[in-house]
């Protein structure tokens, strides 16, 4: 994948730039896609005339939900266009903006992944971004994250590891004390009876809990296979929001990117920390000395 960064400064510029781009893939038999909200879709629409007829515009609040969010859309649109016969794929994608500084380090550390994410697809993408309503300090963290700047090598460039590693939350240091111990040793089907429990008496609602039960039954069994099975297993509500936590004696996870990368295609294993990704608001890795706490929230 080949992953630009575009810093435009208003509709002129941003047309004189994305235009020509989706031209040459139309030309080219290129499947064309075009993520921007719905002004950048009539600008563009507008701009190529006839040729909008090929391509696919689609709105970018419906894929910038959240960054594992957004990870999935992407791999999962550019497979199933694959397998209806795409051989390569130009998008032009434009982010909504961001309305709090947490919430830029958030999609910063997505635009870093994307590199790893999506690396193995044949498609190139160009991300726009208007220097107008984005400060200067976001574009210059975007710069780290895109390999091309204007369609030159971008000298700023860093590994994506690096860039998720400063932005990652660190979970708290202190054990939450609002977290209730479940007993322990405590086999798989009884660690999913105590925790749908729990969820039942804190009013966790019923497709939430759904998806917690999912997450956190593929960390339960990650610790069983890899980390020596569990030491500790909390759960309770904390402001307002439901966590499972589960430790086990293993030897950790150093890799920031756990759990954001899709499987691949054909792969039999390893969707563990993915699937919990996935179905939680958010997954908090720390290794110990003793071993690997995973905190998952809904």
């Amino acid at each position: 994948m080949r992953h630009d960064l575009l810093v435009h400064d208003g509709e002129a510029d941003f047309e004189a730039h994305v235009v020509p781009f989706l031209r040459a893939g139309i030309a080219d038999g290129e499947t064309v896609l075009a993520v921007a909200g719905s002004g950048g879709h009539e600008l563009l629409a507008d701009a190529l005339g006839p040729e909008r007829d090929a391509v696919t515009f689609i709105a970018n609040d419906t894929v910038y939900t959240r960054p594992e969010a957004a990870l999935a859309s992407y791999d999962r649109t550019l497979r199933s266009l694959y397998h209806r016969g795409a051989t390569t794929v130009r998008a032009v994608a434009v982010m909504p903006v961001c309305e709090t500084v947490a919430d830029w380090q958030r999609w910063i550390s997505y635009e870093a992944i994307v590199n790893r994410a999506l690396a193995h697809h044949p498609a190139w993408v160009v991300c726009a971004y208007d220097s107008r309503v984005v400060d200067a300090d976001v574009v210059e963290d975007l710069r780290a994250t895109h390999p091309q700047l204007g369609g030159c090598a971008c000298h700023e460039y860093r590994d994506p590891a690096e860039i998720v590693r400063e932005r990652a939350c660190e979970p708290d240091a202190a054990p939450l004390a609002q977290l209730r111990s479940l007993p322990l040793p405590i086999d798989a089907p009884a660690f999913r009876a105590q925790l749908t429990a729990e969820m039942s008496a804190a009013g966790v609602a019923a497709d939430r809990a759904c998806e917690m039960l999912l997450a956190a039954s593929e960390v339960y069994g990650n610790a069983s296979r890899h980390g020596c099975g569990l030491r500790a297993a909390r759960a309770g509500l904390v402001d307002e929001r439901f966590v499972c936590e589960l430790s086990d004696h293993g030897p950790g996870i150093d890799d920031p990117l756990t759990g954001y990368l899709p499987p691949r295609e054909g792969a039999t294993g390893g969707f563990g920390m993915w699937v919990a990704r996935q179905a939680t608001e958010r997954m908090d890795l720390e290794t110990t000395p003793e071993g690997l706490t995973v905190r998952l929230w809904i």
